[in-house]
């Protein structure tokens, strides 16, 4: 058998119809000239990843996956620009000969951008003979094993039960959340303030300040949970894995052996459940009044001496002993959030690693926050630091730019867009040092008036933020340590969290998950590439690459979507309407008969046959259910949601509806119809209305249909304050 085969061998496509997550792909061919196969992300099957071929683990060629490949296109029903040609870079493959053995064999594999292998025919290429085809002394020789076909069905099938994890590469940054386990009643809590307080005592209280002072803070699909229900904890860590969260940092509140609002934490250890990564953070102050601002009275006091750090550390050390524990190359993590008050920090870490050492711990990593001026943790015995904002804010006040609603505030106003501005113009410590960035900070609600807020807080710059943390993490700090810490994922009193609440839903996660996967919009690019001035080098090479992959992706999108509105029967421009019909309505027929209702807006139950106020809201959380007779309703049926002004029906903003949901309760309760077409009724979608002026929208469906389009009336309407 020839060096490569005289025939190509094409293996069919590991990925299951409906796959949504996971990278997915396989080296089809091995030829004299180049190596082709297909690598996707199934959650955005039109980003371009890279990858690379390797001779005996050196490298020998990249490429980037974008040919066409219309069977995969098929069989996830969008466009698949995937496919990739390696072509060989003799050069490189003799030099990298030059280091192998004359004789023997010597693997070839293609490499996603996470490092894993693709699944392929295995390729082992017999040396001398690979030399002599390069060396062009020989035309290609025969040799090389070919796997049998067992070998190939059984690669195909671990593909398909493994897909390849975009997060599971050897740069991976994992993005840690703070936790606050304040959210349950504890005895000390009813006795200080009165029973049944909890964080969401303050939240719900707060109220604004200035013009534009965004108070109260709502939450939203979580609603005002109990921590000591384990379903809530569930939802939250479930809704962290999916948008890019690695774990929790638990705040842990230990005073000479008493606890305070340990239950969360100790449920979690007891029942084994949530399965989700988790490390603590000793908050090692005084217990104080800080809930109402009052920081001089002392409810517990903590107390430092040789005896407590023994006493602290035995208590962790069945933390640090769960196997969801955080590790940094094997060793557990513990933050302190005030080293300064250590008497002696450099004996404290010393007796900490004995006494890990003697319980069987191991080495531990000691990392402290960088608080209250505090850095190089080297000089305290500590290994790392961590960035902590809003301390270390350098940021311009901006109380007289305001129009405030009361003359008693005698706190601090930021700009945001200050902050990060500030952030990403820092030089890098010479000390290990974990990025910090935090979504917002508003603690009102705590401290009253005398509290601080950080304006101009947004999804926006927030990604912006974390963006630039990730990747500094991933240039500084060695692999399995790169760590980034959000502030935070629930401190709901101090305007800092990641769960949805009612004006930006989950715009937050979703731009922690498009950080996390590498896949920033186009517009942080820019402000990234823009906040870092002149661009050059490698920066610059980035940069044009990123935006060349945005352009092509958004040329796929539309391309797509005007394919799919003239399948439809919508129109591809704007047109000019009939009189008395907007322009989206041109030939659609209104079938009689037809059922729609929103259910909830942000995860508020939406009154049926009532205006819906949305204020200042960027985007969109939107439940609910439509269907119209004689359309069959699949989980993949297109269609549209639209939003007609009511006072200018030509004005209409539409959102596709890519997948639908299943909706039982539907279909019982519209027996008549058949199944087919009220099962898959739900829908679930969260849509950018940034660009909506404000006015009274009425939302209507547009399904498609064999003939054409079918309008679906809403039962709501949504008013854009």
């Amino acid at each position: 058998m020839p060096l490569f085969g005289k025939k190509r061998l094409v293996i069919g496509p590991g990925i299951k119809p409906g796959v949504r997550r996971g990278l997915f792909g396989h080296v089809d061919a091995l030829g004299p000239q180049d190596i082709q196969g297909w690598l996707l992300d199934a959650a955005d099957p039109m980003s371009r990843l890279t990858v690379t071929a390797y001779l005996g683990g050196e490298p020998v060629g990249e490429a980037v996956c974008e040919k066409v490949r219309p069977d995969l296109a098929q069989m996830l029903g969008v466009p698949a620009a995937c496919g990739f040609s390696i072509a060989w870079d003799f050069s490189r493959l003799a030099q990298v000969l030059s280091g192998l053995p004359a004789a023997g064999t010597c693997p070839v594999a293609v490499l996603a951008p996470d490092k894993t292998p693709l699944a392929s025919v295995a390729q082992v290429l017999e040396l001398a003979e690979l030399r002599a085809w390069v060396e062009g002394a020989a035309s290609p020789p025969p040799c090389g094993v070919q796997a049998s076909a067992c070998e190939v069905a059984a690669d195909l099938e671990r593909m398909r039960e493994r897909p390849l994890a975009v997060r599971e590469r050897d740069d991976q940054v994992r993005v840690l959340a703070y936790y606050l386990p304040q959210f349950h009643p504890i005895p000390e809590n009813d006795e200080w303030w009165g029973p049944g307080f909890t964080e969401w005592t303050n939240v719900a209280q707060a109220t604004p300040y200035f013009e534009g002072h965004y108070q109260p803070h709502v939450p939203g699909e979580l609603g005002y949970y109990d921590l000591r229900l384990p379903e809530v904890r569930e939802a939250q860590a479930a809704l962290a894995r999916e948008y890019g969260i690695s774990g929790f940092c638990y705040y842990y509140y230990w005073f000479s052996g008493r606890r305070l609002l340990e239950r969360p934490l100790s449920e979690v250890l007891a029942l084994g459940r949530p399965d989700f990564p988790f490390c603590i953070c000793w908050a090692n102050e005084n217990w104080s009044r800080r809930w109402d601002g009052s920081e001089h009275e002392v409810l517990v006091q903590q107390v430092h001496d040789a005896a407590t750090d023994e006493a602290f550390i035995r208590d962790v050390i069945p933390i640090f002993k769960d196997p969801r524990y955080i590790r940094l190359n094997g060793a557990p993590l513990l933050i302190v959030y005030r080293l300064s008050l250590l008497p002696s920090p450099l004996e404290t870490a010393q007796r900490w690693r004995r006494i890990c050492a003697e319980e069987g711990v191991g080495r531990i990593h000691l990392c402290m926050a960088e608080t209250f001026e505090l850095s190089h943790p080297h000089n305290y015995g500590f290994d790392s630091a961590v960035q902590f904002p809003p301390h270390g804010n350098r940021a311009p006040g901006r109380n007289h730019e305001l129009k405030w609603f009361s003359e008693g505030f005698s706190g601090w106003t930021f700009s945001m867009r200050d902050v990060v501005a500030d952030q990403m113009a820092r030089e890098l410590p010479e000390y290990k040092r974990f990025p910090g960035v935090m979504t917002s900070w508003d603690n009102t609600p705590r401290k009253k008036s005398a509290g601080h807020v950080f304006l101009d807080s947004s999804p926006e710059v927030y990604e912006l933020w974390l963006r630039h943390a990730v990747d500094i993490a991933r240039r500084t700090l060695p692999e399995g340590e790169r760590l980034v810490f959000v502030n935070a994922w629930n401190e709901w009193a101090e305007g800092a969290h990641l769960e949805p609440d009612r004006r930006y839903g989950r715009a937050y996660l979703e731009a922690t998950r498009r950080v996390a996967a590498g896949a920033c919009d186009w517009r942080t690019a820019l402000m990234h590439a823009q906040a870092l001035g002149a661009l050059s080098g490698e920066g610059k090479d980035a940069f044009v690459r990123e935006m060349r992959q945005h352009l092509d992706r958004l040329t796929l999108v539309n391309a797509r979507l005007m394919e799919i509105m003239g399948e439809a029967g919508l129109p591809k421009q704007w047109v000019k309407a009939k009189p008395g019909r907007p322009f989206w309505m041109q030939d659609m027929p209104v079938v009689p008969g037809g059922r729609c209702c929103i259910d909830q807006v942000n995860a508020v139950m939406s009154p049926q046959k009532q205006s819906v106020p949305v204020d200042g809201c960027c985007k969109l959380y939107l439940c609910g259910w439509a269907f119209c007779p004689a359309v069959k309703l699949a989980e993949d049926a297109p269609g549209y949601l639209l939003f007609v002004d009511q006072k200018n029906p030509d004005a209409a903003f539409f959102a596709p509806l890519a997948h639908r949901a299943p909706r039982e309760d539907v279909a019982e309760a519209f027996p008549r119809h058949p199944k087919s077409e009220t099962l898959y009724s739900g829908f679930k979608v969260t849509v950018d209305i940034s660009a909506l002026p404000p006015g009274d929208y009425h939302p209507c469906f547009v399904f498609r249909t064999e003939s054409g389009a079918t309008l679906c009336q809403g039962e709501a309407t949504l008013e854009v304050l």
